[in-house]
């Protein structure tokens, strides 16, 4: 700078050096002058715009620097990565983070990339009007292009470690898969090993699918792995869960081609396959193979078979049957059927019930009261596959039509509806002694629930409940409240229908059929069939007709929602009378701390006061209705004192309860507290259920 200024002192330009003016040698021509002021004006600005471009040229000096500050943190960056990738091999945990790490040194390296990117874009800006910074721009470019060169071969590494990493956790997943499916394995086979564990399983098959309940197994409907005595090896079943365990062994398909008959008595059908085995439309009928062998051999104990009609999971009407004494065609009669959704096909007259049917007309698996011309021909069940469609509701329903009666009563065959299916179930299970004997023979690991009873061969098969939980106690008897007998059985009189629950105890014309299970339980009924519905075992009076056997211990009990609210214990009695056990004389653990065998009675006994119908009657005294006190008593009126006219419907199963219990009791909700001294019965609270349970042995 000084040698320009110098230079053009010479030429005798005024130039300003350090803020002085420096005068020409020699003294300026007067033509001069304002070239000169010119030229120095020109000179000015040159000079200041050299001096921009030094200032620029330094801070691209600067950016340079700064860009291999950058280079040398993306170095250690890279540097850093190389030690994470070494030690993400030590661990599947570690290198997951090293991922994670790695990542965020990606995305540094991207965003420093991007602000290399732009300095680049500027520096070529000003190397375009700066011809001495551009050779120093262009190392610095170059050596840019190096570290991103260098970045880019540090994210190919680290990909290539992420994808290295994957590869482990992948293969890490399937050897935790693989373990799973050992430990699963192994599970079966200790529980195979030992016979604990839930069985059903293809390691741990079951004798019955009533079994598999009974061990504390799933309760819902599907396949499982049966081992019966009847079949060479395991096999899977379709097991009706909520109907107690059941086993599907043939099913007809509406609108599949086939002869129903002819496919129950030819074999197998789809039996080595579980796609068709199941109670819902599948495509295509199923028979099992095993089918005869539930009848033939000794080692299955087959109790009873039901038929049912379905429309898709929902059964729409059904037939219970005995098996007893029966074969794989003839069961299929009314001499055996116990039980069925239609309230008359036990009474009515009929002129087929079989499984072969009307073979004229192929109407088969044929339940029907009458035949007078199409349209007045009237039943309850027919499965159809004449070709000749001789009657208008034979016609143009598929290649076998499922027809059956929608109502409760016989009815004309043309206002029949048509179903998806129609299936037969198989009961069968082992056979024990008592419920006790149950206990023990599972290794007092059988839950509370339906067992095949034969009481010692003192009775035939019959399927009870069983009170597990307090050492196997058998139910024989239950009177619900507001309930009744069920009609399938008895007269249709409403007296039959509706006894007080004294005559319900007594005798042999209430008893439910020892088949039947679907109210053997300690359940009221109401939710699933309407009416709650009584149940009278005929062991009640059985057990004290033999002297095989010896009834240690009864327990009444008053119960809602399955709980137990109240209950008292008899021991001690005689074995002669089935009555007579219900008295203050041989009571023994109970509910309340103030009944005792010398509390004071008016009434204690089944019978109660039965002038009025007040049975299994525990009562102290009578003084007028607001001060009639006692524990118990099933009311069978409902007019009489206020407190027997609390709530509509009869029988009612009220008990002694506090006061403060009343309103939450009168609900139907025990509050748990209960009371346990002698309450006036304007305060009894009501109940779901009294039930009796026997303890005995032979």
């Amino acid at each position: 700078m000084m040698r320009v200024t110098h230079s053009l002192a010479i030429l005798g330009i005024a130039t300003e050096v350090a803020g002085n003016w420096v005068e020409p040698s020699f003294p300026p021509q007067p033509s001069s002058v304002f070239h000169i002021q010119n030229v120095n004006t020109t000179v000015n600005d040159h000079t200041a715009q050299l001096s921009a471009h030094a200032d620029a040229i330094s801070n691209n000096a600067d950016g340079v620097s700064a860009n291999a500050a950058d280079i040398s943190s993306v170095s250690s960056v890279a540097s850093s990565n190389a030690a994470a990738i070494s030690s993400n091999a030590a661990s599947i945990s570690s290198n997951t983070a090293a991922i994670s790490s790695n990542d965020a040194a990606i995305s540094s390296n991207a965003a420093s990339i991007s602000s290399n990117a732009a300095a680049i874009s500027s520096h070529e800006a000003t190397i375009s009007s700066n011809t001495a910074g551009i050779s120093s721009n262009a190392a610095g470019i170059s050596s840019n292009e190096a570290a991103i060169s260098s970045n880019a071969a540090g994210i190919s590494s680290n990909a290539a470690a992420i994808s290295s990493n994957e590869g482990a956790i992948a293969s890490n997943t399937a050897s935790i898969s693989d373990h799973a499916d050992s430990i699963s394995s192994l599970t079966d086979a200790v529980a195979t090993a030992t016979g604990e564990g839930v069985p059903g399983t293809k390691n741990n098959p079951a004798p019955s699918c009533r079994y598999i309940l009974q061990m504390g197994g799933e309760a819902h409907n599907g396949h499982y792995w049966i081992d019966h005595g009847g079949a060479e090896t395991p096999y899977q079943a379709f097991c009706d869960m909520k109907r107690g365990g059941l086993e599907l062994v043939y099913k007809i398909e509406h609108g599949i081609s086939g002869d129903p008959y002819s496919l129950w008595t030819g074999g197998g059908t789809n039996a080595d396959t579980t796609t068709h085995n199941a109670v819902y439309q599948t495509g295509d009928h199923f028979v099992s193979d095993k089918l005869e062998s539930f009848w033939d051999s000794a080692g299955t104990n087959l109790n009873a078979v039901h038929a049912g009609v379905f429309n898709g999971n929902r059964r729409v009407a059904f037939f219970s049957f005995t098996a007893a004494n029966t074969d794989y065609e003839s069961w299929f009669a009314a001499d055996y059927l116990v039980d069925s959704s239609y309230s008359d096909v036990l009474t009515e007259t009929k002129n087929y019930f079989s499984i072969a049917g009307d073979t004229t007309w192929k109407r088969e698996w044929f339940i029907n009261g009458n035949y007078g011309g199409c349209s007045v021909d009237a039943g309850w069940l027919v499965l159809d596959s004449n070709e000749a469609d001789t009657c208008s509701w034979e016609e143009n329903y598929g290649s076998v039509d499922i027809l059956y009666n929608p109502t409760q009563t016989i009815q004309a065959i043309d206002t029949y509806a048509h179903a998806d299916t129609f299936g037969v179930f198989v009961d069968y299970d082992v056979v024990y002694d008592s419920c006790q004997d149950a206990l023990r023979k599972t290794d007092y690991r059988a839950r509370d629930g339906n067992y095949w009873i034969d009481h010692a061969d003192t009775t035939s098969n019959q399927l009870v409940y069983c009170d597990m939980e307090h050492g196997g106690y058998e139910l024989v008897f239950k009177v619900v409240h507001g309930g009744r007998v069920s009609p399938r059985w008895d007269s249709d009189s409403a007296d039959t229908q509706n006894p007080d629950a004294s005559a319900l105890w007594s005798g042999s014309t209430y008893d439910f059929p020892i088949v039947v299970g679907r109210n053997v339980d300690i359940h009221d009924e109401s939710n699933s069939y309407g009416n709650g519905e009584h149940y009278a075992s005929p062991f009640r009076y059985g057990a004290f007709a033999t002297s095989d056997i010896t009834v240690d211990d009864i327990e009444v009990r008053v119960i809602t929602n399955e709980k137990t609210l109240k209950f008292a214990q008899f021991s001690g009695f005689a074995q002669d009378d089935e009555d007579a056990w219900f008295a203050a004389a041989y009571l023994g653990a109970n509910s309340w701390s103030d009944l005792t065998p010398s509390s004071t009675f008016n009434y204690f006994s089944i019978a109660g006061h039965s002038e009025i119908n007040r049975n299994w009657f525990i009562n102290s005294y009578y003084g007028g209705c607001n001060v009639d006190s006692g524990w118990l008593c099933v009311v069978g009126r409902e007019t009489g004192c206020d407190w027997e006219e609390r709530e509509s419907g009869t029988p009612d199963v009220m008990y002694a309860c506090s006061a403060s219990e009343y309103d939450v009791c009168s609900a139907g909700v025990d509050s748990g507290d209960g009371c346990t001294t002698i309450t006036a019965a304007d305060n009894y609270c009501f109940a779901d259920l009294l039930a009796v349970f026997y303890k005995w042995s032979t």
